[in-house]
């Protein structure tokens, strides 16, 4: 038997979006409101050992510059969001099976997991 990680979805039921002219996102998002020490509290409580996004930054590297860096990143989300862009590196991720328990050659012993890079997940 042909066992496969990948699901068919049904695809007939999904929403229909509306469409949006190029400022309407923009005027949701000036809303949001943070710091530099929102920021660097959320550098702070990086757990620093797991592993590495797909952009090869260690949440340990992160955490341990987390003074330096913390008013760069607060600039680049803050431009972020007043362009309504996400850089397309934060839109990757990498997906990895990891063994559960059973037979290592059924699909269904695994579980995937979503690799992303720790600077878009702040």
């Amino acid at each position: 038997m042909l066992y496969t990680v990948f699901t068919s979805e049904d695809t007939t039921d999904f929403p229909i979006p509306t469409a949006m002219t190029s400022g309407d996102h923009i005027e949701h998002l000036q809303d949001v409101q943070f710091s530099v020490e929102d920021v660097m509290s959320l550098l702070s409580n990086l757990l620093i050992d797991i592993t590495r996004g797909n952009d090869e930054l260690s949440p340990c590297l992160l955490f341990e510059l987390k003074d330096y860096i913390a008013y760069p990143l607060h600039l680049l989300f803050c431009r972020s969001l007043d362009v309504g862009v996400v850089p397309e590196d934060w839109k990757c991720a990498s997906i990895t099976p990891v063994f559960k328990k059973g037979h290592r050659n059924k699909a269904e012993n695994y579980r995937p997991v979503n690799l992303m890079s720790h600077v878009c997940i702040l």
